[in-house]
């Protein structure tokens, strides 16, 4: 298993409105709010038990993967506090710019007006 995939899939989860997870992605988002990656394959098939590895090194392989995707988790929840920044930024910068356009619109209007009036 590609453990990019699964990262993958919780940015995934953590950007689409919760509106909108079915219920296993629910399920799942839940797991990963408690820590818990169970839902994660750790070099094992459900047919093949791999039991090379001792129950120490499983514990620090998962608190290595928790703690890495916690940090991915924070990363992505920053890079979406900088995305909705800017986003309002662009909007109210594309506001100023409209409201620009129509002052200058009604100015050139008014005087076209005055000089037609003359």
């Amino acid at each position: 298993h590609n453990i990019g995939h699964y990262l993958y899939f919780i940015i995934y989860l953590r950007t689409k409105p919760m509106d909108d997870l079915t219920s296993l992605e629910i399920y799942i988002d839940k797991l990963i709010r408690k820590n818990e990656f169970k839902w994660i394959p750790r070099r094992r098939a459900m047919t093949l038990q791999n039991t090379e590895n001792s129950s120490s090194e499983k514990s620090e392989e998962i608190t290595k993967l928790a703690n890495s995707l916690e940090k991915t988790i924070k990363a992505v929840d920053s890079l979406n506090d900088d995305f909705k920044r800017l986003s309002n930024q662009i909007s109210k910068q594309h506001m100023e710019e409209c409201k620009e356009k129509l002052l200058s619109s009604i100015v050139d209007s008014t005087a076209s007006k005055m000089k037609i009036g003359e």
